[in-house]
C-alpha cells in the first residue's frame, strides 16, 4: 500500500468505503464474501488452466473451508466476521470427472486466496492497493450477457429493461433451460421492445446491398418518430395538467382547513374571553349579594303556599285592538337604558 494511504489518519474508515466498492473496481475480487456450507459460488478468475477447465464464471458447491491460523475462535453459533480470508475453500464441481490427490470427492477442488493489485484513483492510478481475498462469489444471480452457453435445470428471468435494449438478450435469457416449465418471468413486463420487428439499420442495409431504393423507408422512420414525439410531448402537457389541477386542489383544501382551524381558534378565544368574563362576574361583591337575595328569594317563595288554580282560568287577552301610545314607547325606552346602566355598574 502507498505510504501516503498509511500516514493517513482516516485510514480505517476508508478500508471500510472500499469494501462496499463494486469488485471490477478493486481487481476482480470482492470485499467480503458470505460463507455458507452448501451455496453456489462462482470462480471470479481463472484458478486452473489445465484439463480440470476451472476458469471465470465457472459454477461450483460450497463443501468447507480452513481457517487461518491467525483468526480467532470463533463460535459455533450465529455469524462470525473473520479477520482473515480462509487458507481453503473446497469447492466441488458437480460436472468434473477429474479428481485431486487427497479430495475423497471427484470434482472437489481446494481453492486458495489470490492477490490483486487495483488503484484507489481510477484516472490518475497513482494509488495502488493489494487486496487478498479468495477468488469465489455467490452464484445465485447473473446477467444475460454472462449467462451466455449455459444450460440450466432452472432459472427466473427479470425481462424488465430499456427499449433500446436489443431484444437478443431476452432470447439469450430465456433459452438457458430446456423446457419452458423450467422457467418463471420474474414480473410484469414491456410487449414494445419485442414487437417492434427486425431492427431498422440491418433491414435498410440489406435492401441498398439489394439495389431497393431505401429512401420511403427513411422517410416513414423519420414520420413515426415525428409522431412519436407528438405524440410524447401531449403526454407530457396533460401530464402537467393533470399535476397542477391537482396541485391547486390541494391548495385550495388546505385554506379550507386552515380557515377551519382560524374559526375555531377564534371561537375558542371568544368563548375563554366570555368565560373568564363571566368568572370576574360571579366573584364581584354585587354578584354574591344578587346570589344572597336570589337563595332568599326562593327560599320564601318555597316557603309560601301555593294558591289552588285548578278552577281559574286565565281570561284571554284580545290584542287586536292594542295601540301603544309614544309615551309607553318612550317610557320601556327609559326603562332600558336605565337597565343597561345599572348592569354596567356592576
Amino acid at each position: 500500500m502507498s505510504d501516503v494511504l498509511i500516514q493517513d489518519s482516516k485510514l480505517l474508515d476508508k478500508k471500510r468505503m472500499w469494501l462496499q466498492y463494486q469488485n471490477k473496481k478493486c481487481g476482480g475480487l470482492w470485499g467480503a464474501i458470505p460463507l455458507v456450507k452448501g451455496m453456489r459460488v462462482s470462480l471470479v478468475d481463472h484458478i486452473d488452466r489445465t484439463a480440470k477447465n476451472l476458469l471465470r464464471d465457472k459454477s461450483g458447491i460450497l463443501h468447507g473451508w480452513v481457517l487461518d491460523e491467525r483468526e480467532p475462535k470463533i463460535s459455533k453459533r450465529g455469524d462470525t466476521l473473520l479477520q482473515y480470508p480462509p487458507k481453503v475453500l473446497y469447492v466441488k464441481f458437480n460436472d468434473a470427472a477429474w479428481s485431486v490427490e487427497g479430495m475423497k470427492e471427484s470434482g472437489t477442488y481446494p481453492v486458495t486466496p489470490i492477490s490483486k493489485y487495483w488503484h484507489v484513483d481510477q484516472q490518475e492510478k497513482t494509488l495502488k492497493v493489494k487486496r487478498t481475498q479468495q477468488p469465489v462469489a455467490p452464484d445465485y444471480a447473473r446477467t444475460a450477457y454472462n449467462s451466455q452457453g449455459m444450460t440450466l435445470p432452472a432459472a427466473i428471468v427479470d425481462l424488465c429493461f430499456d427499449e433500446n435494449m436489443d431484444p437478443a438478450t431476452a432470447y439469450v435469457s430465456l433459452s438457458r433451460v430446456k423446457v419452458a416449465d423450467d422457467i418463471l418471468i420474474m414480473q410484469a413486463f414491456n410487449l414494445k421492445p419485442f414487437t417492434q420487428g427486425s431492427p431498422l439499420g440491418p433491414r435498410l442495409l440489406l435492401k441498398k446491398l439489394r439495389g431497393e431504393d431505401i429512401q420511403p423507408d427513411i422517410d416513414q422512420h423519420l414520420e413515426q418518430e415525428r409522431q412519436q414525439r407528438e405524440e410524447e410531448r401531449i403526454a407530457k402537457a396533460e401530464a402537467a395538467q393533470a399535476k397542477e389541477a391537482k396541485q391547486t386542489e390541494r391548495a385550495a383544501k388546505k385554506r379550507e382547513r386552515d380557515n377551519r382551524k382560524y374559526d375555531a381558534m377564534l371561537e375558542q378565544e371568544k368563548a375563554k374571553r366570555h368565560k373568564g368574563a363571566k368568572e370576574r362576574l360571579d366573584k364581584s361583591p354585587q354578584a354574591a349579594e344578587r346570589k344572597k337575595q336570589q337563595g332568599q328569594d326562593h327560599e320564601r317563595d318555597r316557603k309560601r303556599p301555593k294558591r289552588d288554580r285548578t278552577d281559574r282560568k286565565r281570561p284571554k287577552r284580545d290584542r287586536t285592538d292594542r295601540v301603544i301610545t309614544i309615551d309607553q314607547r318612550e317610557r320601556r325606552r327609559l326603562a332600558a337604558e336605565r337597565y343597561r346602566e345599572r348592569m354596567r355598574s356592576q
